[in-house]
């Protein structure tokens, strides 16, 4: 159940007899209740008259919670279906269950189970509903709800302490009628009975015991469901109550008490528009929604219009006032402009110079061979004579030297001078790595013979400067 609606006048309707309650914005309850019973269509219309000039009501909602002898209850079991087959399935069956002629008005609740879905259908006359609307409108009301009093007897089932697959009865005074309620506690209400019965008389109380018996009996033969419970209203005597627990075989208990006069009306508040349980038909009830929407929605509308000639008036405003900053500032704005020209041409030649630079030092190869015939001359010894000198440039940053050459002195004294200068060679500037091959291809050049007539040797380095 929702939150109790304000601003709407409830109205109950029980067996002719009529009630007004209304909460306003502010919390304050304004109630009526109609002195004698009413029966015609205009009396109805006048003592509607009445509760909406003692509630100040004119021009408000209205909700009726109804229970009247042209009122009837039926529950059915269906199979799963959609809401959309539902509804022209349950038009077939009111047309089929109704005792009267002309179209009818229903509204349905359902309760599902694993394979099947109970329905509770209440449905009336449909040109009794379009009277009390006529009858709401005639004073002043705009009619946005027609609650079957079943619908608020389902919350009461709901509270029970019985089992699945269990029922309850419950049994009420309304008014000049007694209610006979069957239901499980999961809101679903299987039959609705009305007796005329004295309570003042024994033989109608036991009477009343015996229907009661025959209504559990044929519930559980109808829909599988034992009734486990007897509830009674606070209305009964403890005579009816007594005479029950003799008469049941099942546990009879006291109903509690409504909390006041006004608890079908308060009730009612709390049931939602959107609820299925509204006799009103669809049309009736989507010129609730227009009328309810139609409000706010030109206030959305004027908010809007006015907001966005507001807006339009600040932009304009504000437009105004950068334009004549523009027109302020335009010199120095050109200045500016001319200075940042300037500045970026200046950028765009250093950048080109810079990107020369970098490309010369990536492209241009050092001076590797002068820088090292330069140190390869200071360093060569006296009495080595230098025939051939290379050095080769191979990949990255490394260079491959070749130093051949003659010797006039002898061979023990040209080779602690070659050993001098591969010394220098390896630890000097360059660290050049020399291949130490050169001194065992000398010793084969004397085995062979290699020597020139006049006593000079030949002698070869090779190495790699990284």
């Amino acid at each position: 159940m929702a939150r109790i609606k304000k601003n709407v006048l409830s109205i109950s309707f029980f067996q002719g007899w009529v009630r007004a309650f209304k909460l306003d914005k502010s919390g304050n309850e304004k109630s009526w209740s109609a002195n004698d019973k009413v029966n015609s269509l205009e009396e109805i219309r006048e003592v509607l008259k009445e509760a909406v000039q003692a509630t100040d009501s004119r021009g408000s909602y209205a909700s009726i919670v109804l229970n009247h002898d042209l009122l009837r209850h039926k529950t059915i079991d269906t199979p799963p279906m959609s809401s959309k087959n539902i509804r022209v399935y349950l038009t077939r069956k009111v047309d089929q269950f109704k005792e009267f002629d002309g179209e009818a008005a229903f509204c349905y609740t359902k309760r599902s189970t694993k394979d099947k879905t109970h329905v509770s259908i209440n449905y009336i006359p449909l040109s009794f509903i379009n009277d009390l609307k006529q009858a709401c409108m005639d004073a002043g009301l705009f009619l946005m709800q027609i609650v079957p009093f079943i619908r608020v007897r389902e919350q009461q089932f709901q509270g029970l302490a019985i089992g699945d697959h269990e029922a309850a009865i419950i049994i009420v005074m309304m008014y000049d009628k007694v209610s006979l309620l069957i239901g499980n506690n999961s809101g679903t209400v299987f039959s609705d009975r009305r007796l005329h019965i004295d309570l003042e008389n024994d033989e109608d109380i036991e009477r009343m015991a015996k229907e009661v018996k025959r209504s559990i009996l044929h519930n559980k033969q109808q829909f599988g469901e034992i009734v486990v419970l007897v509830k009674l209203s606070e209305q009964f005597t403890k005579t009816v109550f007594t005479s029950f627990n003799k008469n049941m075989d099942i546990p009879v208990e006291w109903l509690p008490p409504t909390p006041h006069r006004f608890f079908w009306n308060s009730e009612n508040l709390k049931i939602p528009f959107s609820d299925k349980a509204n006799l009103l038909l669809g049309k009736s009830r989507n010129e609730v929604m227009l009328r309810r929407y139609t409000r706010p929605a030109v206030v959305l509308v004027l908010v809007f219009f006015v907001g966005s000639i507001f807006a339009s008036v600040i932009i304009e405003c504000l437009l105004y006032k950068e334009r004549n900053l523009f027109i302020k500032n335009n010199p120095q704005i050109t200045k500016l402009m001319n200075s940042r020209k300037l500045l970026l041409e200046r950028k765009a030649k250093i950048d080109q110079l810079r990107y020369t630079v970098k490309v010369m030092n990536d492209e241009r190869m050092p001076p590797v061979p002068g820088w090292f015939l330069a140190y390869l001359c200071k360093k060569m010894p006296n009495g080595l004579i230098l025939t051939k000198t290379q050095v080769l440039h191979k990949e990255n940053t490394t260079w491959e030297v070749l130093i051949e050459g003659i010797s006039k002195n002898g061979n023990s004294k040209m080779t602690g001078k070659l050993r001098l200068l591969c010394n220098d060679l390896q630890n000097g500037p360059f660290k050049m790595r020399v291949n130490n091959d050169w001194y065992g291809n000398w010793v084969k050049q004397l085995r062979d013979g290699g020597l020139h007539g006049n006593g000079m040797s030949n002698f070869s380095v090779s190495g790699v400067i990284q």
